[in-house]
């Protein structure tokens, strides 16, 4: 079976209404190479969930989230290419949102990632 006939029916079979707006396929292609679902919907790409994986192209070498953000949503990211999900290796567009500095960080306490030091002046 074709790559792209692969790929074709691996965008059917996931639990998204996204489909890629009009894109090179090679662009799909390179996304999803080494793609699999994991049990909370993540789209792992790679071995390892605990790193960010990168799409490399002929120029360029570009962040997997923010491309496949791009992919299927049709616009780029203002800012940061922020996780819902917590998984660096997720490049689900539904689990990624478009946010400041400022709101990853908030988003990280609100979950419990990081804890605010709240140091008190020494008298």
């Amino acid at each position: 079976m074709k790559r792209t006939r692969l790929i074709r029916e691996y965008l059917k079979n996931l639990k998204t209404d996204k489909k890629p707006l009009v894109q090179p396929n090679y662009i799909v292609e390179r996304l999803l190479k080494n793609t699999r679902l994991n049990d909370k919907g993540c789209w792992i790409r790679g071995k390892d969930s605990s790193v960010y994986t990168y799409v490399t192209f002929p120029n360029s070498q570009r962040l997997a989230h923010k491309v496949s953000y791009e992919v299927f949503n049709g616009k780029q990211l203002d800012h940061y290419g922020c996780h819902h999900c917590d998984v660096k290796a997720c490049i689900n567009p539904d689990h990624i949102f478009d946010g400041t500095q400022s709101d990853n960080v908030k988003d990280a306490i609100r979950k419990g990632r990081i804890f605010r030091l709240q140091l008190k002046a020494r008298v």
